[in-house]
């Protein structure tokens, strides 16, 4: 087993994400450090798994996980949230972000891609901000 692993609070190898060995260290770091400075529990829908999404797909490459935070705090909340733990933990110049406000469980997609992207998605691709202001 990889040693990331003793390294994660609160993720797990057994959880049924994809092949968990693929997943790249960085992007479980950033996501744990994510969760931690949040305080809700991060559920990954989705991290190494073939199919399903583009053919470049960061998650083909191990470096994206999406999933939805276990809080009862409102999605645009969520998001602000987010947005203030990757300006604290130094991480938003670095990473994708994915909004999905019409999720099941509105979620996020974050990938460790080295520069910063944003945008959302409604049904379709949308803009981040429009993503943003959607009420669910």
């Amino acid at each position: 087993m990889n040693k990331i692993w003793n390294h994660l609070d609160h993720l797990s190898p057994e959880e049924q994400w994809g092949d968990s060995s693929k997943v790249s260290g960085l992007i479980l770091l950033a996501v744990d450090a994510i969760r931690d400075y949040c305080g809700w529990k991060f559920y990954i829908h989705n991290a190494y798994a073939l199919g399903g999404h583009a053919i470049d797909s960061y998650h083909y490459k191990g470096l994206a996980v999406d999933g939805h935070f276990d809080t009862l705090i409102p999605y645009d909340i969520q998001i602000v949230k987010v947005e203030e733990a990757l300006h604290d933990l130094q991480l938003g110049n670095f990473m994708g972000v994915g909004i999905y406000p019409d999720w099941n469980n509105p979620g996020f997609h974050f990938d460790a891609r080295g520069y910063k992207a944003r945008w959302g998605f409604v049904g379709k691709y949308v803009s981040y901000e429009f993503a943003r202001g959607y009420v669910i």
